[in-house]
């Protein structure tokens, strides 16, 4: 199951680290890009890789008063889809990010080792956090 991962997140203190493993677009999967500001994943159970870490901490986000946020999570009659505002791939700070007016909901992942790519950590050291 793990080669159908398309994304993968994990955590490091206030941070979300989103890597995108296969970019490729398909029904699956819409990067950034183009008229696209951000980033969708359809059928979180197969293609989502997160750590538990990653989870908890995604859950902590605020909702806002938007049909958008910067981290997203909802239901479709595709499956279950995750979405972020940004590149491929894309820090995020959750204590300065907002989920849509719906909040985080509980997604199906392939739960996955909370691995840090050290540019990851090499970048959030650098912002001074």
């Amino acid at each position: 199951m793990s080669e159908d991962i398309k994304v993968k997140v994990v955590a490091y203190e206030n941070y979300l680290i989103i890597t995108t493993v296969k970019p490729e677009s398909d029904e699956n999967f819409v990067p950034s890009g183009g008229t696209k500001i951000g980033c969708v994943l359809v059928d979180t159970g197969k293609y989502l890789g997160m750590s538990e870490q990653a989870f908890n901490l995604m859950k902590t986000i605020k909702k806002s008063g938007d049909d958008i946020g910067d981290i997203d999570t909802w239901e479709s009659n595709k499956g279950q889809c995750f979405a972020w505002l940004g590149p491929i791939k894309r820090l995020a700070d959750v204590r300065s990010c907002e989920s849509s007016q719906n909040g985080i909901i509980d997604i199906d992942y392939v739960q996955i080792p909370n691995d840090i790519p050290p540019e990851a950590l090499e970048a959030i050291i650098k912002s001074g956090d």
